[in-house]
């Protein structure tokens, strides 16, 4: 880093000194300015954006711990704990707190430690920014009056784009060769040249010879091993673990011994704590056959969710004492984060944890928690300092369901099912060795759910089985009376449209884990692929109730109802699809800003 440099930034952003803001004593680190030799770019860490040099303009985006390797997660949080040691130690920093989110360049896929500037991932791995100074700067205040904060201004268009054209290939890669303006920064810019020319190549669907012999793996397991419940579509999982059918008991505990045989319960942990350590390829491959087949999967939150962290930031007792449990299926865990009023924005959670000698106290309520009637334990966040910024205020805790001063209250969807619950919490005291990670930092606790297979491979494959099965309907004698395709053809076109929009779907997946392949981490494209199957599963069921006319009126168990009244109900269920999992509106802001680059509103 060179003076000149320095003084660029500090005459022209801050005069002679960073701005400083006090908060309770406490400085915030987060504003670090960080150096790019290689391309000759200083970037605002925090925000992530190159104010000078090459890559003026180009942004990385904060992004919560859904990263691509258990390896890369645990090198971030080492780097973050050596920061926050590292400024408690410097004169007048005692006290002191750091944000190790790291950042994400959306074009290249490379991961950059939060305050290091370590590239731990992507193309470019191995390459670091060099920091210059901490400047720091009030939480909530930053958006409002950071200095580095861009001017957004759309970059010029070309004669052939603004007539609509397309340039050919040979103009897109003369460009990708061409020296970076500062104007135009160029995604290609940052990787090296076996990636771009990867870039290059057409897509290619059929599988490798290893993941070939994989695929013939799984299935002849599922061939195999398969319980003849789940082969009808009876059968679920986690339900029938606990249910008082001894047939559908049987079925859970075979399902879940043939898939532990094979380390698949958890195909996304690590080995040496019982998973399968599927690279991203096999496990979509993995899920696409479950789907396919109707197999349920095994372990709920628990592997999903709750495990991952666990692994991340657990000490070893939790380890030892909760991870075999999830493993064998012993033990079902349920998700205590949504409240009435803190669902989209959730860290404004208000359920208190009080610590009370070596205990916490809680009293709040949750909502929406899934399945929670099903569960044996919780794991929840909650509020153990209010008077700190609403991100920095919370712990996370392991609350088992049994513990008294709990209640769960069934909530019946529109369609008559029990899968949500709203839970309240009166003085139920929990052990202080029940919480995970450091008080306070909580959040960043619950942000590491790192099932990091982001296709939507399951939805694609669901959208279609329930087309082919309409199809196949409708060719029989009660599909061809119950249907009203005879007297409105028009209604085939509707089925072509959903059959090609299966296929987009499908694509979209293929698309997403073609990216995580290469070691890139899918950001507005996952947004995509959510928003398109939540909408597509709407349109689908329309599709469904148009075709059967009235006796989509019909309720399952009635003999004049149409393939057993499942449009019926799949009609009123996917009211939800686009709530849940992430709301449309925010699938479209995300698209909007991280995708097309369009400004904040």
């Amino acid at each position: 880093m060179t003076a000149l440099h320095q003084g660029i930034v500090y005459a022209r952003q801050f005069g002679s000194a960073p701005l400083t803001f006090g908060v309770s004593g406490k400085l915030i680190m987060n504003a670090l300015v960080m150096y790019d030799r290689q391309s000759d770019s200083l970037w605002s860490q925090f925000l992530g954006v190159a104010v000078e040099g090459r890559f003026r303009g180009t942004a990385l985006e904060p992004v919560p711990a859904m990263l691509t390797d258990w390896r890369t997660w645990r090198e971030l949080t080492a780097v973050d704990r050596r920061e926050r040691e590292r400024a408690a130690a410097e004169p007048g920093m005692a006290g002191a707190e750091t944000l190790g989110l790291p950042l994400v360049d959306r074009e290249t896929g490379t991961l950059w430690a939060g305050l290091t500037g370590e590239v731990v991932a992507g193309p470019v791995a191995g390459r670091r920014l060099a920091r210059l100074n901490a400047m720091p700067v009030f939480w909530f205040a930053w958006n409002d009056f950071h200095p580095l904060a861009p001017r957004w201004t759309p970059p010029p268009r070309s004669a052939a784009r603004r007539r609509g054209r397309a340039p050919s290939p040979a103009c897109a890669r003369a460009r990708c060769d061409a020296p970076a303006r500062s104007d135009r920064p160029r995604a290609c810019a940052m990787l090296p040249p076996d990636e771009t020319r990867a870039r290059e190549l057409s897509m290619d669907w059929k599988d490798s010879a290893d993941q070939a012999a994989f695929r013939a793996q799984v299935r002849q397991v599922i061939e195999n091993k398969l319980p003849e419940r789940y082969r009808a579509g009876d059968g679920d999982w986690e339900r029938d673990r606990k249910s008082e059918d001894v047939r559908a008991r049987d079925a859970a505990t075979a399902w879940t011994a043939a898939l532990a045989e094979q380390g698949w319960v958890a195909p996304h942990w690590p080995k040496e704590f019982g998973g399968a350590g599927l690279s991203p390829m096999e496990q979509f491959i993995f899920k696409q056959e479950m789907a396919q087949s109707g197999a349920p999967s095994v372990g709920g939150q628990g592997v999903s969710q709750l495990g991952p962290t666990l692994i991340v930031h657990g000490s070893d007792e939790q380890k030892a004492q909760h991870l075999p449990k999830i493993l064998s299926g012993e033990v079902d865990w349920r998700q205590g984060y949504s409240e009435p009023g803190a669902g989209s924005d959730l860290a404004s959670l208000q359920t208190r944890a009080i610590r009370d000698g070596d205990d916490y106290v809680i009293n709040g309520q949750k909502i929406w928690t899934s399945l929670a009637h099903h569960a044996d334990w919780l794991y929840v966040l909650t509020r153990t300092d209010p008077n700190a910024p609403k991100h920095r205020g919370i712990s996370f805790l392991l609350v088992d369901k049994s513990t008294p001063g709990i209640t769960v209250r069934p909530l019946i969807d529109m369609s008559f099912r029990h899968h949500f619950n709203e839970v309240f919490f009166e003085d139920v005291r929990v052990p202080a060795s029940n919480r995970v990670g450091e008080e306070n930092r909580g959040w960043y606790v619950g942000m590491t759910l790192l099932d990091y297979e982001r296709s939507n491979i399951t939805g694609a494959v669901a959208n279609r089985r329930t087309l082919n099965k309409l199809m196949a309907y409708l060719g029989t004698p009660d599909g061809k009376a119950k249907s009203t395709l005879a007297d409105n053809p028009g209604l085939r076109l509707e089925i072509a449209d959903r059959a090609i929009e299966t296929e987009v779907m499908f694509n979209y997946s293929f698309r997403i884990i073609s990216m995580q392949a290469r070691g890139l981490i899918p950001n507005y494209e996952a947004s995509m692929s959510k928003l398109y199957n939540s909408e597509l599963n709407q349109r689908t069921a329309h599709t469904g109730t148009k075709l059967f006319g009235l006796h989509s009126n019909v309720w399952p168990g009635d003999a004049h109802a149409a393939m057993e009244g499942e449009f019926t109900r799949t009609y009123v269920s996917s009211v939800s699809s686009t709530i849940a999992a992430g709301t449309s509106e925010i699938q479209r802001n995300i698209i909007a800003t991280r995708g097309l680059g369009l400004p904040r509103g």
